[in-house]
């Protein structure tokens, strides 16, 4: 459990921020080998703080899980999907 949670967020899944560092320099290290092209998108919830404050935080957590299962869904696997902070 230890060694899961040095590498994923604990409620959504998803890489933390210290896997996805590691991932992009690799991701970056291929780019560079290999004229391959990289994409990254970043998505900022907005007020975040505010749904917390308002509906409590066991419904943004659940907000923020559901979000994740939407993104692992619609992505390849291979591609790392990852929650920085929180």
């Amino acid at each position: 459990r230890m060694r899961y949670l040095t590498h994923y967020d604990e409620l959504t899944g998803l890489a933390n921020r210290s896997l996805f560092r590691e991932r992009l320099r690799e991701a970056h290290q291929r780019v560079r080998q290999g004229g391959r092209s990289l994409a990254l998108l970043h998505i900022n919830l907005d007020r975040f703080k505010l749904l917390n404050d308002s509906l409590g935080h066991e419904v943004a957590d659940q907000l923020l899980q559901k979000m994740a299962r939407r993104l692992i869904n619609a992505l390849p696997e291979a591609d790392t999907i990852a929650r920085l902070s929180g």
